[in-house]
């Protein structure tokens, strides 16, 4: 059986090699925590100045970028945790 640990660090690592793979680079920094029924991943430094600036734009083509970015992570994370009643949080 795995440790809390191991399945944090194995998500971590499958979150970023989905963000090298998709997007061509990951995070300085990945960090995952498990608390109870909860996956929270912590990336920092994985954003351009270019896709800084696009997150502050609200527009229908960013929301759509970022509601298919965030699938395919959910989907990453649920390979390794399988929740009772899974529940993501998504960027703001």
């Amino acid at each position: 059986m795995k440790t809390k640990g191991m399945l944090e660090s194995e998500i971590s690592q499958a979150i970023i090699k989905f963000e090298k793979d998709y997007m061509g680079r990951g995070p300085l920094e990945t960090r995952t925590f498990l608390i109870e029924d909860m996956v929270l991943v912590r990336l920092r430094k994985v954003l351009t100045p270019a896709e800084l600036k696009l997150a502050g734009d609200e527009s229908a083509s960013r929301r759509a970028l970022s509601n298919k970015c965030g699938m395919n992570c959910s989907n990453t994370v649920v390979r390794f945790w399988k929740p009772r009643s899974p529940a993501f949080l998504t960027r703001k």
